[in-house]
């Protein structure tokens, strides 16, 4: 062992004596020897294609849902059949993806895919289309994309890999409709006028002990639980130019409209006010 430690501290001494000829005979082989050069040409555009591989292999997975940009190729009626979501009874079109499009995202062969469903790896919790087909809705698609960073991960047994386990937990999660739930006690319509639309009934969110307005029903697909847009709280300071009362609040709004600021001691409104976004903890 010492004696491997003193041959390569005796090369490494050698070396930073004669770095500058080895490197100007190098040259010159590369220059005099087409042998020579081509394979090192070789091996640069090998190392550098792998190195770029590597590199947008890691950045793929890496990437969230809305990032990959993905869209659905198809869409299948749903009816809701869990008795404690809002929606129960209703029926939707649900987009949904091939499972050539779920392996494309996992980096995995159609085959691959089928094969993990066969085997029991992947519980079939899927729906089929009117043709029978296995498809997979757009909420069972982001479970897949979320996990997906776990197969470059090896284990001794790959039917125990957390993969597997971790994406059949959040599949469970959604069923029986394969559709992220809106839970009674979550989630609410509400009488009251939606902030976004105009239209009622409003959609509410339960957010810690309060409720708050989220895009409702008439503004974006009943399915789309990810994409509601939420109302944003501020605070909002200014003068009121009928009573000069100093006026500092919180008040909710929606990005891009007027906010509704009323001068707590006359009751008339301020539309002239400065205000700063409350970030969510």
């Amino acid at each position: 062992m010492n004696e491997d430690k003193d041959k390569k501290g005796n090369f490494k001494k050698w070396y930073d004596a004669n770095k500058d000829k080895v490197s100007e005979r190098r040259r010159e082989k590369y220059k005099k020897n087409k042998e020579y050069r081509e394979k090192k040409k070789l091996e640069a555009t090998r190392y550098y294609w792998l190195k770029q591989r590597r590199a947008k292999s890691v950045g793929l997975n890496q990437l969230e849902y809305e990032e990959l940009e993905i869209k659905p190729q198809a869409t299948v009626k749903v009816t809701i059949q869990r008795e404690d979501d809002i929606r129960y009874g209703m029926t939707y079109e649900v987009p949904v993806f091939y499972p050539r499009d779920v392996a494309g995202v996992l980096r995995r062969s159609t085959q691959t895919l089928r094969l993990w469903c066969l085997n029991g790896l992947i519980d079939d919790v899927f729906i089929r289309d009117a043709r029978n087909h296995r498809v997979f809705t757009e909420d069972q698609m982001r479970v897949f994309v979320e996990n997906r960073h776990w197969l470059s991960f090896n284990v001794q047994d790959f039917k125990l890999h957390p993969f597997f386990s971790l994406v059949n937990e959040e599949m469970a999660r959604l069923l029986p409709d394969g559709v992220e739930p809106m839970l009674e006690g979550d989630w609410r319509e509400d009488p009251t006028q939606c902030p976004f639309c105009g239209k009622t009934p409003s959609l509410q969110r339960r957010v810690g002990g309060s409720w708050e307005y989220v895009s409702c029903f008439n503004c974006k697909d009943p399915v789309d639980v990810h994409g509601r847009e939420t109302m944003k709280r501020y605070v909002v300071s200014g003068e009121c130019p009928y009573c000069d009362n100093m006026i500092e609040d919180e008040v909710g709004g929606v990005e891009g409209r007027k906010l509704n600021v009323v001068c707590p001691r006359c009751g008339r409104r301020v539309t002239d006010y400065q205000k700063v976004e409350i970030e969510r903890g």
